[in-house]
């Protein structure tokens, strides 16, 4: 029975040049679309990024902005929003929404021509919320059997002794960094400089923390001597930094379009001395494929014989009889 799913879409959405203009009347939610379920990662701890791989298959003849969705189990957070499932030749065949714990495929204008054999394959990553319990299953059922993914207990972080940066990938598909440094430090001036993202400046947040007990369990709020940031470059001046405490400097970037890894280069000079290095970010975006055959064409019907009419060939006169007169013979005087 069809049904509408119009709450799950936004009244207007246009990715790769299919654009869909809230749910169509009499669109179909369909059931068990997808086949089979890959999780891509072993040894998964609490924290990490796992990819899980799918193919899917709906009926023929399923219309254009038909849907099946698939829900994510609390304990993972997807790391895309949407994002298109292409053909070989680049046609967009649905539209994948991830919102709400929930990936929603929407059928494209493209099923309209070629409603036969309508397949193809979903990938995503998914980050493990600390909310999940080490070695307790997390469910995933896409395909009506249950597929579990149990995680360890992620890493303890000790107390930081060298300056170090790392970052990761947010839900909305950011790149976040942090640059830690440690006490003692005096006259320690951060630089970092992006290479491939925009540094968003309003979200730049300076904390510190003591490491008496390791690594800080609380912070607070830091004020350095100066800051200077720009999307292309930040230049903070921290002054000094106590023995004992950790000053955390956090801000967030957008990669640039098409980035697969995003990297961010960065030093730390002071008294103490200098150093620095590159941190780089994954950039994980949803993917998927999709196909589908046109209906093959209905041969035109030949010609009976009884269609054609032949000539009639037309008689040969009969020839008329001309008679031939016998000469008489002429009398002989």
């Amino acid at each position: 029975m069809r049904k509408q799913t119009a709450a799950l879409i936004a009244a207007t959405t246009a990715l790769g040049g299919v654009a869909f203009v809230g749910m169509p009347a009499g669109a179909e939610e369909i059931t068990n679309a997808v086949l089979n379920v890959n999780v891509q990662g072993q040894n998964i701890k609490v924290g990490d990024v796992l990819t899980l791989d799918a193919t899917w298959h709906v009926p023929d003849n399923s219309q254009p902005g038909d849907t099946f969705t698939l829900d994510l189990p609390a304990e993972l957070i997807p790391m895309a929003t949407t994002f298109n499932l292409y053909n070989e030749t680049g046609d967009v065949v649905a539209v994948a929404n991830v919102a709400n714990g929930q990936i929603v495929v929407t059928l494209s204008d493209f099923v309209a021509t070629h409603p036969v054999n309508i397949h193809g394959t979903l990938t995503l990553q998914a980050r493990v919320s600390q909310a999940a319990t080490p070695g307790q299953p997390i469910i995933l059922n896409w395909t009506g059997q249950a597929t579990a993914i149990t995680p360890s207990a992620g890493t303890v972080v000790g107390a930081k002794t060298q300056p170090e940066k790392y970052g990761w990938n947010t839900a909305t598909g950011s790149a976040k960094w942090a640059i830690e440094v440690p006490g003692e430090k005096n006259n320690a001036v951060l630089t970092d400089t992006p290479e491939n993202v925009a540094l968003k400046c309003d979200t730049l947040n300076i904390r510190i923390g003591s490491q008496e007990n390791g690594y800080p369990k609380s912070w607070q709020p830091f004020s350095p001597v100066s800051t200077d940031c720009t999307t292309g470059q930040l230049v903070v001046n921290l002054g000094n930094v106590p023995a004992g405490q950790l000053v955390h400097v956090e801000i967030d970037s957008t990669p640039n379009a098409g980035v697969a890894e995003a990297l961010n280069d960065w030093s730390l000079t002071s008294l103490e001395g200098i150093t620095g290095g590159t941190a780089a970010v994954k950039t994980y975006q949803g993917s998927g494929t999709g196909n589908g055959e046109a209906l093959p064409p209905v041969p035109s019907e030949s010609p009976t014989d009884s269609s054609v009419t032949p000539p009639i060939p037309s008689e040969t006169p009969t020839p008329s009889e001309t008679p031939v007169e016998t000469p008489t013979p002429s009398e002989t005087p």
